[in-house]
């Protein structure tokens, strides 16, 4: 049994994702082919993205696509988090990854309250894992 830290790895990217972003949003506005914009968007990507934001027009930074592996956060957190339409999200399964050990966060106001809180939410943990693990062994699936 383990507590969970938080680990933030940058997975992949967009390699220009400024230049992305103004191709994206200077499409909106041209009549010139993507092959011309492509070519005259060099110099002018910073200025332009900065622009489109005084605007108004966000979509385009959309384009810029940034991937990260995330470890070490509460459902709480993934409930929230994934109510708002900043990202699109993968989260590991809970019905179809069966756990071999238990992962847990330590709430901020549990550790507040002292070790001896502490040490309480610990065992509550494991015995809630011992359940889990016996329902398990008698070949209830991982839902």
């Amino acid at each position: 049994m383990a507590e969970k830290k938080l680990c933030v790895r940058l997975l992949c990217s967009t390699p220009d994702p400024t230049r992305a972003a103004a191709l994206g949003g200077r499409l909106c506005y041209s009549d010139t082919g993507i092959a011309q914009l492509y070519e005259d968007m060099e110099a002018e990507s910073e200025g332009f993205v900065e622009k489109l934001m005084r605007l108004g027009h966000l979509s385009p930074i959309e384009h810029a696509s940034f991937t990260f592996g995330v470890e070490g956060v509460s459902r709480a957190l993934l409930a929230q988090i994934t109510r708002h339409r900043i990202a699109s999200f993968s989260v590991q399964s809970q019905r179809y990854v069966a756990k071999e050990q238990l992962d847990f966060i330590l709430p901020p106001s549990i550790a507040a309250l002292g070790p001896d809180a502490a040490d309480r939410f610990l065992a509550d943990m494991e015995a809630a894992f011992a359940a889990y693990t016996r329902w398990r062994d008698l070949g209830i699936p991982a839902e």
